[in-house]
C-alpha cells in the first residue's frame, strides 16, 4: 500500500505546479532539469545570459567540479558527481510500482508530463523556477 503522504505530495506538488506552467513573467525562467546534467556548461550559460549575470571562469570551475567530475569522491555528504545524467532516472529505483501507479492517475501530474513532453519511459521533467 502506497503511504498516504506520497500520494498527497503528488496531488499537492502536481497541482500547484500545473497552476504555474502557463505563467509568464520576463523575470521567471524555466529550466530543465534534464537539460542541466546532461548539458550543465550550456543549460547555466543561457540561464546567467537570460537574466542578465556574467558568466565566466569561476562559474566554469563550479560547474566542472559538480558536474560529471571524475575526480569526486561521492557520499551522501557531497554535491559533486561522477555521472550526473544517473539522477535523470533516479526515480525508477526510488518509487515504488505503487508510487509511479499513483503518479499516473493523478489527473495533474499527467497534464505537467504532456505540458513538458516527458513520459514513465524517459526521464523526469522536473523543472526549477
Amino acid at each position: 500500500m502506497v503511504e498516504e503522504n506520497v500520494v498527497d505530495w503528488f496531488g499537492k506538488t502536481c497541482k500547484v505546479m500545473n497552476k504555474n506552467m502557463f505563467v509568464k513573467h520576463p523575470r521567471l525562467h524555466t529550466v530543465m532539469f534534464d537539460d542541466i546534467v546532461r548539458e550543465p556548461l550550456r543549460s547555466f550559460q543561457l540561464l546567467f545570459d537570460a537574466i542578465g549575470l556574467p558568466f565566466g571562469a569561476v562559474q566554469r570551475e563550479i560547474l566542472e567540479e559538480t558536474f560529471n567530475n571524475q575526480n569526486c569522491q561521492e557520499d551522501e555528504m557531497t554535491t559533486c558527481k561522477n555521472n550526473s545524467t544517473e539522477s535523470i532516472a533516479k526515480w525508477r529505483y526510488e518509487l515504488s510500482s505503487e508510487e509511479v501507479t499513483e503518479f499516473d492517475k493523478n489527473v495533474d501530474c499527467q497534464k505537467l508530463s504532456a505540458f513538458y513532453g516527458q513520459n514513465n519511459n524517459g526521464s523526469s521533467w522536473t523543472v526549477l523556477f
